[in-house]
């Protein structure tokens, strides 16, 4: 994690997130990018001036969030999911099953 005066919050669920100071941390912003990137968790980035902080995370994360929300968005997709959920491993189909003799 970046040399710098941060905190970790704990949020729902035992996910914790790293707030940072924006005047500080400014220098350190392409270390940042770096760490988001490698370690897929949130930061704050807590601005002084007002309390209109962000939530910063890394565009894979992004995309990774968009395409669950549009899944959850297909009634259809949520049901089979949730359908999937109870299925046991072993009463799932093998390769050979699904892709035939490839």
């Amino acid at each position: 994690m970046l040399k710098c005066e941060y905190k970790n919050y704990n949020l729902q669920g035992g996910l914790k997130m790293t707030a940072i100071n924006i005047t500080n941390e400014r220098q350190n912003l392409y270390q940042l990018v770096r760490e988001l990137n490698e370690n897929h968790e949130p930061v704050t980035v807590i601005n002084n001036k007002d309390e209109n902080n962000i939530v910063m995370i890394s565009e894979q994360d992004w995309n990774d969030i968009q395409e669950t929300l549009y899944l959850y968005s297909i009634p259809e997709m949520v049901q089979s999911i949730k359908e999937g959920m109870n299925e046991s491993i072993e009463d799932g189909y093998t390769l050979e099953e699904v892709f035939g003799d490839v």
